[in-house]
């Protein structure tokens, strides 16, 4: 069976169906949400763990980062959808939760060609065919595509000049190493102002490539500079964190970390350190995380580049390293503008 134009045979409608609707059948959709998002999201920490390890070329690791936010969307908002609110974080590491965070990360993957073929399709530019357990496109639709990019072509000077201008000094590797506590497969540190600002400084010639737009530049709550300062201090403790959990590794904590993988602060903790650190505040603050944080119904459809800030519960936020580490913060920020009420 063929769907050409905008015309849908019973067929591919009931694909259709069974596709969208199979997420369904993973066992996190069945949890809490904060059960299952923190379950997901510490696996993606496991992967990104293990990728950037096989990575080399800077370039690479911006390519991995582009694409790890789009592989993400998909499940992040079935999970968001489909979970009851609220719930806890178990601290325990489930065979179960694990392997069904596997599958569902394999399934938005999946799941994206499926949503780009019946896009197009929805276009008149492809046609559609059912065979026996496949949905197959007409011809050989990708030969005349020359590009395949998230959003942009990538200029590998850009990265080669931003890393000549980081001075590795800055980082507090030293603080970092001698607040650390690892204990089984359990760590801890201290974040503390210098630490952060160390950071910030070090990320410095990577936020000026990031941020082009003038800081000046004013909403009606607060400044792009605003948002640019609230931005370098959570990623730099997102670095931070993630550079404490290869240490934690190395000293032998258990599960490579996987339990203390997101940096979880207390709402008003996070609103604390962030007026702290960013030097901007608090009702700016404050208004800047209510932009970022998944979810917030001033927009009808949330994506997680847009909006990286995960609410987990009444209590707890949730910041995921690579999330955060991955952004092209001021180009999603531009686009959550349009969205915004």
């Amino acid at each position: 069976m063929t769907y050409t134009g905008n015309e849908l045979t019973p067929e591919l409608k009931q694909a259709e169906e069974e596709i969208d609707n199979y997420y369904k059948s993973n066992p996190l959709v069945k949890l809490p949400f904060t059960t299952a998002v923190w379950s997901f999201f510490a696996f993606v920490e496991d992967y990104m763990l293990i990728r950037t390890m096989q990575i080399d070329g800077k370039q690479d690791i911006y390519v991995l980062g582009s694409e790890f936010l789009v592989e993400l969307e998909y499940s992040i908002a079935w999970l968001y959808s489909a979970c009851q609110p609220d719930g806890q974080v178990s601290f325990n590491f489930h065979n179960d939760h694990y392997k069904a965070s596997m599958d569902l990360f394999e399934l938005g993957k999946k799941y994206e060609s499926f949503v780009f073929a019946y896009t197009c399709a929805n276009h008149g530019w492809i046609d559609l065919n059912v065979k026996e357990f496949s949905i197959q496109p007409t011809g050989n639709f990708f030969k005349n595509f020359e590009y395949e990019a998230y959003n942009v072509l990538i200029d590998a000077s850009l990265f080669s000049e931003a890393s000549s201008a980081i001075n590795f000094n800055n980082f507090p590797i030293d603080a970092i190493e001698r607040s650390l506590k690892v204990r089984g497969d359990r760590f801890r540190y201290k974040l503390n102002p210098r630490m952060v600002s160390n950071t910030i400084a070090f990320l410095k010639p990577l936020f000026d490539q990031i941020f082009s737009l003038p800081n000046e530049w004013r909403f009606s709550r607060y400044s792009l500079g605003d948002f640019r300062q609230v931005f370098e201090a959570i990623c730099s403790i997102a670095h931070i964190h993630w550079k404490a959990r290869k240490m934690a590794v190395t000293r032998g904590c258990g599960s490579m970390a996987h339990l203390d993988s997101i940096y979880l602060p207390t709402c008003d903790e996070l609103l604390r350190r962030v007026v702290r650190y960013s030097g901007v505040s608090n009702a700016k603050v404050k208004n800047i995380l209510d932009d970022l944080t998944y979810g917030n119904s001033s927009i009808s459809h949330s994506e997680l580049a847009m909006r990286p800030l995960i609410k987990l519960n009444s209590e707890y936020y949730a910041i995921v390293p690579h999330v955060w580490i991955c952004s092209s913060a001021e180009r999603n920020f531009a686009a959550l503008l349009n969205r915004l009420k």
